[in-house]
């Protein structure tokens, strides 16, 4: 998710440890002291919380590993390239992007993109754009001015209704309409 590249990119930069300076030592104590007395949900929120004040602090730190920092400069410089081609493909989604003119964006032949691409995203290339693209739909079927779905799915860079449907399905777990009712119902429950 989007949300968490900042966080991600934390992990990367710190993988080999780093030590907390002494000025942030209690806020980062009480953070973890929060997150160990907490349950469920306020686990996993105070976690996240842990994580985003440790990231804050992250670039005033020394690495604990420092012979590890040419690793660690090599995955910052593949991340800010995935993060480049990432961002294409979200700005070019509508439009019907090819596997070979995402590769040549990235100056690779499709076969090393395909690799590059999932070793570093996780999934193919066809499925992350995929994603955006049923993420988009999904945006616009929540909106008040609600154009027809095949209008919608046409506007976010699908070329056949068949293959929207399947994909959506397969991504969200139901139908277009479905979604929308289960939107609306949840909406209003809250309302």
């Amino acid at each position: 998710m989007e949300e968490f590249e900042s966080l991600n990119q934390f992990i990367y930069t710190n993988s080999c440890g780093f030590k907390i300076p002494e000025e942030y030592f209690d806020q980062i104590s009480e953070r973890v002291l929060q997150l160990k007395s907490s349950d469920q949900m306020d686990k996993l929120m105070h976690f996240f919380y842990l994580l985003r004040s440790l990231a804050n602090i992250s670039r005033e730190t020394d690495p604990l590993c420092a012979e590890r920092a040419e690793v660690i400069l090599d995955t910052i410089h593949s991340s800010n390239r995935i993060n480049i081609i990432c961002n294409y493909i979200k700005e070019n989604h509508k439009h019907d992007l090819s596997l070979e003119e995402v590769a040549d964006y990235a100056n690779l032949t499709p076969q090393a993109f395909c690799r590059y691409f999932k070793k570093h995203c996780g999934v193919t290339f066809v499925t992350y754009l995929n994603r955006i693209r049923v993420k988009e739909v999904c945006n616009q079927l929540t909106e008040d001015h609600l154009d027809s779905v095949s209008f919608i799915a046409y506007g976010c860079g699908f070329n056949s209704i068949t293959n929207f449907n399947r994909v959506f399905k397969q991504i969200i777990g139901c139908n277009p309409k479905e979604y929308v009712q289960q939107y609306k119902q949840t909406l209003y429950s809250v309302i």
